[in-house]
């Protein structure tokens, strides 16, 4: 059987933290030959190979590289990025869901003069919703980068597969759309369609804005992510240690000796023992808190542990040696006024000195 892999957690970091940090592994990885692949975003890299990569990348998130390796499929490389993007879990903010409800509704409502990203961005960064301002940024940084590649192979008479601006909004649409979070399905493919539009615009404009990343753009905001990213996100090996760390001090005791069956007979044994020294502490105190009040006879509240003995209306303790020790003391047997109530707590009288 297989050896299961690590699952995302809060120590690899949020949905949309590994986003992040998988598209700047991308950026940094793909270059323009990679980036002019034929079909690259379209085309679907083999699962069990993603699989794999993805579970390598959540050991280390920060210090994961793609493999350079140039057997491995380029569409492979770039399907972590999908894998990421895909994450079920994965959620904005209320602050920053909401200004992207607002501009999507405003895309959907506009005629003419629509909305652009541009506006998006400055919003979500004005408002402080760094992390969802920079996994937009850098999906529209992304498809600038490969649709201007495509755009050179097309220059050249290479014409194969082309991803150009409309086939890459196309794909990079549901990205941007499922983080809308519609209950009706026909109003996501509305939302869909509307960011559909825009992000064709947007990726055709010259200048462009998101010919340059988030981190050259936001700098300031994007070594605050980062900073983050290394207090928060820890590498398995190190996350392990550092439980292990922590449990060997909340234990601070040798590890047992002996097969698993002995060792567990011996901690039940051990239990017992804990228990009826817990008891008995508990008897002694009891009858030693009896013993000393007899200074100043008063009412008292006869102890559970007590029991009445039938032949003269007393009430002795349950444990031999504790019957024993107050018979010897001053304070005698203790006598019953009137009889037990169904609680075992009838109050009596303790008698003075003799």
């Amino acid at each position: 059987m297989a050896k299961k892999g690590p699952t995302p957690n809060i120590q690899n970091g949020s949905p949309l933290q590994r986003m992040n940090i998988m598209l700047e592994h991308e950026l940094k990885h793909f270059d323009d030959g990679l980036l002019a692949t034929p079909g690259l975003l379209r085309m679907q890299g083999r699962e069990a190979d993603v699989n794999l990569l993805y579970q390598e990348f959540l050991k280390d998130p920060i210090g994961f590289k793609i493999p350079k390796d140039k057997n491995l499929d380029t569409h492979v490389k770039l399907g972590l990025v999908k894998k990421a993007a895909s994450e079920e879990t994965m959620s904005f903010s209320p602050a920053a869901l909401m200004i992207l409800t607002d501009f999507v509704k405003d895309l959907r409502a506009a005629k003419e003069s629509a909305p652009t990203f541009e506006i998006l961005m400055n919003a979500l960064v004005q408002n402080g919703a760094f992390e969802e301002a920079k996994m937009i940024h850098n999906i529209l940084h992304f498809g600038y980068k490969i649709a201007q590649a495509h755009k050179k192979r097309l220059a050249s008479g290479d014409g194969e597969q082309l991803m150009l601006e409309d086939n890459v909004a196309m794909v990079l649409s549901p990205w941007i759309a499922n983080r809308t979070d519609p209950t009706d399905p026909t109003e996501y493919m509305g939302n869909r369609s509307a960011i559909q539009d825009s992000l064709m615009l947007t990726l055709q404009k010259d200048p462009n804005i998101f010919a340059k990343s988030f981190q050259e753009t936001y700098p300031q905001y994007d070594q605050k992510l980062n900073n983050q990213y290394q207090a928060q996100i820890k590498p398995q090996i190190e996350f392990d240690q550092q439980l292990n760390n922590q449990t060997d001090l909340l234990e601070n005791k040798p590890k047992e000796k002996g097969n698993l069956l002995t060792r567990f007979f011996l901690a039940i044994v051990s239990g017992f023992r804990g228990l009826f020294a817990k008891e008995e502490k508990k008897h002694k105190q009891e009858v030693d808190n009896l013993i000393k009040s007899n200074k100043n006879p008063q009412e008292v509240i006869t102890p559970e542990p007590y029991v009445l003995n039938d032949k003269n209306k007393t009430y002795l303790p349950t444990n031999k040696k504790h019957r024993e020790q107050a018979k010897d003391s001053t304070l005698g047997e203790v006598k019953v006024e009137n009889k037990a109530d169904k609680a075992n707590k009838t109050r009596t009288k303790l008698k003075g000195p003799r």
